[in-house]
């Protein structure tokens, strides 16, 4: 299989790492890494140092490229970009995609498969998210250091007998992949946990370990939670019956200094994605007929800072 990665930063630099890595000797399968800058000068240069818990590895790709089109059509792409530049990178992956290809995105947000499907026009659109923190560490060196790196993936079209083989792809890479018949669920649980998480560090403009200090904002994380639930159980999602329950209890049990990207991307000015999340629930439940006042504050509140 011809499998191409667009996107080699923590999370794509950790699964198509080990992708690589798998199948650099075994001819098997072909892995094709699109980056850009110093660090895929790097890549070329030395391969990708993947510094993960469970070891350290040189992974080369067959090629590594900030041109799609010097790959030629693959049977499969990773997307593993920000969200907020999905759909510029499906632009630029055209060249790579026939009707044929499975296309896999591994981003925030819970419309990735919408918009991909508005933006290619092509390709056999999955769906997926990762349970993993991991980051460019220096230009040609990814780190994983947290996250029990599970993944995710599924089809809405396709059945799920088809991605069996690309299931076992992740599997003989060492990819602790899971293939789900109702992707949905595994998105919006995540979504729901990383919505709130996300805003509410990023409102206040620091670690979770203060904000949850205070008994009214524990209640504000979990009206957060709750009214991302309404919406996804309108959209008819079928979410655990405790997923609030079970994803206040990972909040209430994170380390002090954890923060999330969203509040440190904000803290240093950079691009950032609080339109894919506060921002989609506030749109949402507008289109849904749902109250949304606990996002709402938060969406607006960091919206005048910026």
């Amino acid at each position: 299989m011809k499998i191409a990665i667009a996107g080699i930063g923590g999370v794509g630099g950790y699964y198509g790492g080990k992708l690589a890595y798998a199948y650099e000797r075994g001819g098997q399968h072909e892995v094709y890494f699109i980056a850009r800058g110093g660090h895929l000068a790097k890549i070329k240069e030395n391969g990708l140092i993947l510094d993960a818990v469970d070891g350290t590895y040189t992974c080369r790709p067959k090629l590594a490229t900030d041109k799609p089109e010097e790959i030629g059509t693959v049977d499969m792409v990773i997307l593993c970009t920000k969200s907020y530049d999905l759909e510029e990178t499906a632009q630029s992956l055209k060249p790579i995609v026939s009707g044929n290809t499975y296309v896999l995105p591994l981003l925030n947000g819970v419309e990735n498969d919408v918009l991909l499907r508005r933006n290619l026009g092509k390709g056999k659109i999955l769906n997926g998210c990762a349970y993993i923190v991991s980051y460019i560490e220096k230009p040609g060196t990814v780190k994983q250091d947290g996250g029990n790196c599970k993944l995710f993936f599924g089809g809405i079209q396709e059945q799920v007998e088809e991605l069996e083989y690309i299931d076992e792809i992740f599997k003989g890479a060492g990819i602790k992949s899971n293939l789900q018949r109702d992707i949905d669920t595994a998105i919006w649980s995540k979504y729901l946990f990383i919505c709130a998480y996300a805003g509410i560090t990023a409102y206040y403009n620091t670690t979770i370990g203060p904000i949850i200090k205070d008994p009214q904002n524990i209640e504000m994380l979990r009206g957060m939670m709750t009214e991302v639930e309404q919406i996804a159980r309108k959209k008819g999602v079928p979410l655990p019956d405790d997923i609030v329950g079970r994803s206040m209890k990972l909040a209430l049990g994170m380390d002090y200094d954890a923060s999330s990207s969203l509040q440190r991307d904000i803290e240093k000015g950079r691009k950032n994605e609080l339109e894919i999340f506060n921002g989609t629930i506030v749109r949402m439940g507008q289109e849904l007929n749902i109250e949304t006042p606990f996002n709402k504050k938060v969406y607006e509140g960091i919206k005048n800072r910026l």
